[in-house]
């Protein structure tokens, strides 16, 4: 049986069109249950009702015509009730409506499961036998577990053929997706799809006959690139910051790096021809960095795959000119490149939607500088029915509305002209301290991970850095990098924001973020071999990462070195004693530096109760909130089944972060709360009231938290506690702090979309 479920889920997985899915689900059922029909119903929440989308065993002319109401039929009562039917003889049901002209009136039993996707019932999966008895337990088992596999398959499937509804009419209103988010913002404007016109998938394998023909066709085409790189940078050099503008530094160095264009040139060495050579290549560096669960990881992909697309066209000669228009447009691709971006005129540009990428590629770094609201990750938007449809982008809640209702336009128009106002109070206040009302002093520091992305936040008010993520120039190497290589790099971060501190987080990879060379699989990585775990286990990697932090920090001594993933004083103690021993060697050959600053993270429960005794042993202790979280509630915040429940104002997340507080008051040591809360404008009063004085986040969040809390007096912000602490919900928690947040006066920088009309809807995908 369970051979036959997975040969079923697998067979219609594989499918990309939604109706080849749905027949090939029937036809296997019928054939695996020895039934005489096997039928699929989807709703049309439009008209209220069941249509029949598939069918092995009624009239082939029935599909799409037959339409059962939700309060009718046993179809609607399975709907209704949301649980199996198992009869032996259908038609003596009270509840049962007879189809005419279908063939069913020559069946008796029936067996049927509901398909239930996100909570909601999208269809009805109907077998039938001519016997009049009951299917038996194990049918009802199999159908049952089926149904909820298939579940989670079909919407994706609907998704890839671009499919809307179930009748394939045009979307209804205010269909909504979600997305996360990329760049702040709301944007409002008609769709233009757009991807690249090459496609690798069609690349054939091909030998060649003249070889120095072909290197000098691949070497046309990096010429005609890097040509084409530099007209587009020299267009947008006004738009953006230098920091920017290193996107093209990037791409450049890519057509020079041997690990990707020595690659190219290698297979083409061997006899294949320059674009199955560059394929291979890369889809096997975009495949390494897409099977990386950290977002940081996953970025590059998209940076390989743009460059790759680029040399393919011009290897193929074909044209790469845009069609502009003249009124606002949202762009929407399957993952929207930074160039493809900034190629766009921008008076056009109201927003962009990835239905890939993550919140750290260069699209989105752009999409933040030039301040355009972006959207990336919403994998079940139908992006080939898309075209020109009207939409609005909420950047904000990462949400995007198709075919928006008039009341829902006005309400986003309204917002969009309150942000403004709000935006440019923000700006006017950049250079004022970061300090509450009643004089307080706040250390607003940055989240970085590429060198862009650390000169943005440093542009927006960055007051140091207090989280760099050392493991993304790992994966610029198809090997570990050198102590040299490292300290070039790190010197980089350094250097921009001397004097102010710069906390590297020593190598974080194990578990959800392997590296290509360096591959770790586990059943349970959230659980496994990661972090300090990796580090301690190899101190030979460890001990090069420290020298060249170092060595790096020489005449700028602003480093502090941040360890994750601690969770006992023997790990402590033995990184402790690591690092003083880098630190004498690096000494003893000659280098001027300072010993610096030294912390740890407290990123699970059993870190956070030994937090007094971290705090004896080491400099400074950073809250990684993003893990805490997620230990705390027992949730998978990348999982989308339970994402949900992943909730900042949950009683358990409040109660701990404000016991944490309180035992450290006495002590000594800096505390910076790190992670995505840090940058929630509603949440830092929160923190605030606790304890907490400093905070790392992403660069869009600096100026607006910042606004928030010079607007507010510390009394205030301990009444907040109080009030948060009080609910028993995360719903009631989060009601209630904004709703105080509003009386104070700052309701409407931290409200993140428009209360009304907004209602909880979903569809199908």
């Amino acid at each position: 049986m369970s051979e036959n479920m997975n040969r079923i889920c697998d067979l219609v997985s594989s499918k990309t069109s939604f109706d080849e899915a749905l027949q090939a689900l029937v036809k296997l059922v019928k054939q695996a249950m020895k039934a005489g029909v096997a039928s699929v119903f989807l709703t049309d929440d439009e008209r209220q009702d069941y249509v029949l989308m598939a069918t092995d065993g009624l009239r082939p002319s029935a599909v799409g015509q037959v339409r059962i109401k939700y309060d009718q039929g046993l179809v609607g009562l399975v709907g209704r009730r949301e649980e199996p039917l198992n009869l032996a003889l259908a038609c003596c049901h009270p509840q049962f409506f007879q189809i005419a002209d279908t063939g069913e009136d020559a069946y008796s039993s029936m067996l049927s499961v509901p398909l239930m996707h996100r909570k909601k019932v999208f269809g009805v999966l109907v077998v039938l036998r001519e016997q009049e008895e009951r299917f038996s337990s194990s049918d009802e088992r199999f159908l049952m577990t089926l149904a909820s596999r298939v579940s989670h398959i079909l919407p994706s499937s609907e998704a890839r053929s671009g499919v809307f509804s179930v009748n394939n009419a045009e979307p209804q209103a205010n269909s909504l997706f979600y997305g996360t988010v990329a760049a702040t913002g709301i944007g409002i404007g008609r769709a233009v799809v757009v991807g690249p016109s090459a496609m690798f998938q069609s690349v054939e394998e091909r030998r060649i006959d003249d070889l120095q023909a072909e290197i000098r066709s691949f070497d046309l085409a990096c010429q005609e690139v890097r040509a084409d790189l530099q007209r587009l940078k020299q267009s947008v050099c006004e738009q953006l910051e230098a920091s920017e503008l290193g996107l093209f530094d990037v791409y450049m160095s890519m057509l020079e790096d041997d690990a990707f264009v020595g690659k190219v040139y290698r297979g083409i060495e061997q006899g294949s021809w320059a674009g199955s050579s560059l394929r291979r290549v890369v889809e096997t560096t975009v495949d390494a960095f897409n099977a990386m669960e950290d977002e940081y990881f996953r970025a590059k992909a998209s940076d390989i795959l743009d460059l790759g697309v680029r040399l393919l066209k011009h290897l193929l000669d074909m044209n790469t000119d845009m069609v502009p228009s003249n009124e606002p447009v949202i762009l929407i691709g399957d993952d929207v490149s930074a160039t493809t971006l900034l190629e766009w005129p921008r008076h056009t540009l109201a927003g962009v939607i990835s239905l890939k990428g993550t919140s750290n590629s260069h699209m989105a770094i752009i999409a933040r500088a030039i301040e355009l609201p972006a959207v990336v990750g919403i994998m079940d938007l139908p992006m080939q029915s898309m075209q020109g449809k009207a939409i609005i982008l909420d950047g904000f809640r990462a949400q995007v509305i198709v075919n928006p209702s008039p009341d829902y336009k006005a309400a986003y128009e309204a917002f969009i002209r309150q942000e403004r106002v709000i935006a440019k109070g923000m700006r006017s206040e950049f250079d004022l301290p970061s300090q509450t009302a009643c004089g307080v002093d706040i250390k607003v520091l940055a989240n970085t991970g590429f060198i862009t992305d650390a000169k943005l936040a440093l542009q927006r008010g960055a007051m140091g850095v207090g989280l760099l993520r050392t493991e993304i120039s790992f994966m610029e190497y198809d090997s570990f990098p050198s102590e040299a290589e490292q300290a070039h790099v790190y010197r980089q971060h350094l250097a921009c924001y001397a004097p102010r501190p710069v906390s590297m987080r020593t190598l974080d990879i194990g578990g959800d973020k392997a590296l290509p060379y360096f591959p770790i699989s586990e059943a349970n990585p959230f659980l496994g071999w990661r972090g300090v775990r990796v580090t301690l286990d190899h101190p030979d990697i460890f001990a090069v990462q420290v020298r060249a932090m170092l060595r790096a920090s020489e005449g700028f001594n602003n480093l502090r070195i941040l360890v994750p993933m601690v969770i006992g004083l023997d790990e402590v103690d033995q990184v402790l004693a690591l690092i003083h021993r880098a630190y004498r060697e690096i000494r003893e050959e000659g280098f001027d530096v300072v010993m610096p600053k030294i912390g740890v993270m407290l990123e699970v429960p059993a870190a956070v109760l030994q937090a007094r005794a971290f705090a004896k042993k080491v400099d400074f202790l950073s809250i990684g909130t993003n893990d805490l979280i997620q230990y705390l509630l027992a949730v998978d915040r990348n999982n989308a089944k339970v994402a949900h429940l992943y909730d900042p104002y949950h009683p358990a997340v409040i109660q701990t972060l404000d016991m944490l507080a309180r035992s450290l008051k006495d002590i000594d040591v800096d505390i910076n709360i790190c992670g995505e809360i840090a940058g929630n404008p509603a949440i830092a009063p929160l923190l605030v009231g606790m304890g907490y004085r400093c905070f790392s986040m992403s660069a869009s969040s600096l100026l607006r938290v910042k606004w928030v809390l010079r607007r507010l007096t510390l009394v205030q912000m301990i009444e907040l506690v109080t009030i948060a602490k009080q609910q028993e919900t995360a719903y009631t928690c989060q009601k209630a702090v904004l709703a105080r947040l509003d009386e104070l006066g700052v309701g409407r920088a931290v409200q993140k979309y428009p209360a009304e009309p907004i209602a909880k809807m979903d569809n199908i995908a």
